[in-house]
């Protein structure tokens, strides 16, 4: 019985290991043609500026949503 389990999870393991192989080849590949075809890369993507939390005047809480704040709160 024990038998069974460990070819079972032998076999999960070489499938898991294939599927990884494929993957990484599949990007190399993709990464090969982007060079041959003269492609630059995907150019990263900024982030938008992050919301500075304003200071409630009744409290002096620093919320980044007023107005959800004093409504809640307040």
């Amino acid at each position: 019985m024990a038998t069974g389990w460990i070819i079972t999870l032998g076999l999960a393991a070489l499938v898991l290991l294939g599927v990884g192989v494929g993957v990484l080849q599949a990007h190399a590949q993709r990464q090969a043609w982007r060079s041959i075809l003269g492609e630059s890369p995907a150019p990263r993507r900024e982030r938008p500026p992050r919301a500075r939390p304003e200071e409630c005047r009744t409290c002096r809480t620093p919320t980044v949503v007023l107005d959800e704040h004093v409504r809640r709160t307040h």
